[in-house]
């Protein structure tokens, strides 16, 4: 009983090694990047740097999408078009139902 490593010193060695070993995989599971990961981990994580690669890409925060909000304005209809030149191109353009762009340079024109 003294130096020997039996069945159960086996069993608790690879109850502590295995977690640690996946680490990476553990911490990742709810991720995007989880299989990705768990591959990397598991073919290559025997190696320094496999493992360590892996802990890096399970820890890496993806961006947020960035939310847009969009404001729906109600233009009413003039019942008169008016005749506007632009300032840049001088050219004549109808502003017609809340259109305040320039139909030949497309650049926004004053109303």
């Amino acid at each position: 009983m003294g130096g020997e490593f039996n069945i159960f010193h086996w069993l608790v060695a690879l109850a502590v090694i295995l977690p640690l070993y996946f680490l990476p995989s553990i911490l990742a599971r709810n991720k995007p990047q989880a299989h990705g990961v768990f591959l990397l981990n598991l073919f290559v994580g025997w190696t320094a740097f496999g493992w360590a690669g892996a802990l890096v890409w399970a820890l890496w925060e993806e961006p947020r999408p960035t939310r847009v909000m969009v404001q729906n304005t109600l233009v009413q209809p003039s019942t008169q078009p008016s005749v506007v030149f632009c300032s840049s191109c001088g050219k004549p353009s109808v502003l017609d139902l809340g259109s305040n762009f320039c139909c030949g340079c497309g650049k926004p024109i004053a109303p």
